[in-house]
């Protein structure tokens, strides 16, 4: 089966991938262990077999999120994730991306804005 799905390499991926992502993660329904800091569910003494089935079930949740996220990332960002859980693993490639984008876009307007046009010279047209 083909990969339909945007790797994230850089900044300028991050959007779709983030849309993509989110929107597999939804399908699965394991968005909210990617959206909230869940915990475990805590083990009763003496441990049920309901107890039991919750925790590997939040656990299982927990490594699909995790893998979703995982094969859509390449090297460099796999090597960044490390051995993060989702939440935090969603979080740092978030916070890494998104602000990239927002230096660069910083970075543009601020050399738009020292841009000036010369006296007597004409705009081209492209």
């Amino acid at each position: 089966m083909a990969k339909d799905f945007v790797i994230l390499t850089s900044a300028e991926t991050y959007p779709t991938f983030a849309q993509q992502t989110k929107a597999t993660l939804l399908a699965a329904q394991v968005w909210r262990h990617v959206n909230s800091q869940l915990t475990a569910p805590a083990q009763p003494n003496p441990v049920t077999d309901v107890s039991q089935k919750e925790a590997r079930i939040f656990e299982e949740n927990e490594g699909q999120a995790l893998g979703i996220i995982l094969e859509r990332l390449d090297t460099s960002n796999v090597r960044l994730v490390g051995d993060k859980g989702p939440y935090d693993a969603w979080e740092l490639l978030k916070t890494t991306h998104i602000t990239k984008t927002a230096n660069c876009q910083y970075q543009l307007y601020q050399e738009m804005a020292n841009t000036r046009q010369l006296l007597n010279a004409a705009i081209r047209r492209l």
